[in-house]
C-alpha cells in the first residue's frame, strides 16, 4: 500500500513538476490549511500537498536524512509541518521541500548513535 502512495505522489509531482519545482512555504502552507478543512480536503491542491509532504518525507526517510517512524499517516506529517510553517513565517519563502525536512527533523529527531 505504501508503495503505491509512493508511486501516485511520484506521477503526480511529476505532472507538476514545474509548480512543485517552484512550491515554497507559503503556497505549501495554503494548501495544508485547505486539507485541513473538511469541506475542502478533497480538493486537488490539497491532495497535492499532503503528497508533497508525503513525498518528500519518504525521500528524506529512504535517504537516511530523517527518522520519522513508518507509523506516522500523510496527515499526521502534514499537521507537523503546518505548525512549522505556522510558527516559523521566515521560511515561507524557502522552498517547499526544504521546510518540510527541517519541520520533521525537529518533531522526530534521529538518535544521535545513529550512522
Amino acid at each position: 500500500m505504501r508503495f503505491a502512495i509512493i508511486i501516485c505522489v511520484t506521477l503526480l509531482l511529476g505532472l507538476y513538476a514545474t509548480q512543485a519545482h517552484a512550491l515554497n512555504g507559503e503556497q505549501l502552507l495554503d494548501g495544508l490549511r485547505i486539507a485541513e478543512n473538511p469541506v475542502t480536503q478533497s480538493s486537488l491542491q490539497a491532495g497535492l500537498s499532503v503528497g508533497f509532504v508525503s513525498g518528500v518525507a519518504s525521500v528524506a526517510n529512504s535517504a537516511g536524512t530523517l527518522c520519522a517512524s513508518s507509523t506516522l499517516s500523510a496527515q499526521q506529517m502534514a499537521a507537523v509541518v503546518k505548525k512549522y510553517l505556522e510558527d516559523n513565517p521566515a521560511t515561507w519563502n524557502l522552498p517547499a521541500d526544504s521546510s518540510v525536512i527541517q519541520a520533521l527533523q525537529i518533531a522526530f529527531p534521529c538518535p544521535r548513535n545513529r550512522r
